[in-house]
């Protein structure tokens, strides 16, 4: 049995993903609300998905796409 990765966002939305995309440094943009988030760690060691500002992802081309 292998555990399934799902990505579930703050509008409700659930979407299969693979574990490379909920590892520290990851960016996932929501196919539901399209919102951007990405997985920070703080100097803690603690973990957490904050979102990203849509000027910032076209900027920094975050998504790896002009937008």
């Amino acid at each position: 049995m292998s555990i399934q990765h799902i990505w579930s966002c703050t509008c409700g939305a659930q979407t299969p993903c693979e574990e490379e995309d909920t590892q520290v440094g990851a960016v996932w943009e929501c196919p539901g609300c399209e919102k951007v988030f990405g997985r920070v760690r703080s100097n803690n060691g603690v973990s957490a998905w904050v979102t990203i500002n849509p000027r910032e992802v076209r900027f920094y081309r975050l998504l790896g796409e002009l937008q």
